[in-house]
């Protein structure tokens, strides 16, 4: 379908000659999406040994979302009018507001929470991809609307305990 719409070089992207590179022979051919955020490499340690992983990173997408998308960065980033004080002024006695040490009630106008999500297919007989999602917590859509992928990794490849330093 693609090649009958004037794509070329197909055959080769089928094959690359290094199939652990194919998110680079990928984005060499294709590029970014239009306003999608660089992709950050990060050394991680996994059952086969440390290699470099890529990862789109939260604070990237969101600056992302607010220079090229901005009615998606309104909806799903800032949520509704009032929501973002609504918040904070919900959570203002808990321990998470009141020990959080780098937090600032001065700042909180300007503070969006954010919220991490992991979760991995269940699968018995194959191996299935743990994905890690970011959102803000004060957001409106959809989960498919509001969760912004992060990065994901073969189950078999994580090494137990290793989730949290990622």
């Amino acid at each position: 379908s693609a090649e009958a719409q004037g794509a070329t070089g197909l055959p080769k992207l089928a094959s690359p000659k290094y199939p652990q590179n194919l998110q680079s022979s990928l984005m060499s051919a294709f590029g970014l999406p239009v306003g999608a955020p660089e992709v950050f490499w990060a050394s991680v340690p996994f059952k086969s040994g440390k290699s470099m992983h890529p990862f789109l990173l939260p604070h990237l997408w969101i600056a992302a979302l607010y220079h090229g998308l901005r009615d998606r960065w309104d909806k799903t980033i800032v949520g509704p009018e009032g929501a973002l004080a609504n918040y904070w002024h919900n959570i203002r006695g808990t321990d998470f507001a009141t020990k959080h040490p780098g937090l600032v009630t001065d700042d909180y106008a300007r503070t969006i929470p954010l919220g991490m999500h992991g979760d991995g297919g269940a699968f018995s007989s194959v191996d299935s991809l743990f994905v890690f999602t970011s959102n803000s917590l004060i957001g409106l859509g959809t989960t498919r609307q509001t969760r912004y992928f992060m990065t994901s990794v073969r189950k078999s490849e994580i090494i137990p305990g290793t989730l949290l330093v990622m």
